[in-house]
């Protein structure tokens, strides 16, 4: 498309005017400039939910990694525990802390998800 330049703002305008009249121009030039305020507004909100549907996704596949690793940290943990049957070890505390903490995470990020936008 090519740029609009002087005289086709000029022949726009004597078609808007033989078209429409003087008296109604100010009431179209209002009702486009309300009609582009509000395209605008609800092309910003669609980014920012778009946005937040990315950031919801990456927490989610962050918390899934996260739960992973820790029921690989204790699936270790219980080996060795079975080759030392000792009391609980500090391994094993870690182990068991960050399992709970992640699967507090997954359920916050799985209940975020969940809530309408």
């Amino acid at each position: 498309m090519g740029k609009l330049g002087t005289p086709e703002i000029i022949l726009i305008l004597i078609v808007a005017i033989a078209v429409f009249g003087p008296s109604q121009l100010p009431k179209l030039g209002k009702m486009a400039g309300n009609a582009m305020g509000s395209l605008k507004r609800q092309m910003n909100e669609m980014e920012a939910e778009w946005e937040a549907e990315e950031e919801a996704e990456k927490a989610a596949k962050k918390a899934k990694t996260e739960e992973a690793e820790a029921k690989k940290v204790a699936e270790a943990a219980s080996i060795e525990e079975t080759v030392e049957p000792a009391a609980e070890t500090p391994k094993e505390a870690v182990a068991e802390e960050k399992q709970e903490e992640l699967t507090k995470t997954a359920e916050a990020v799985e209940a975020a998800a969940e809530e309408p936008a």
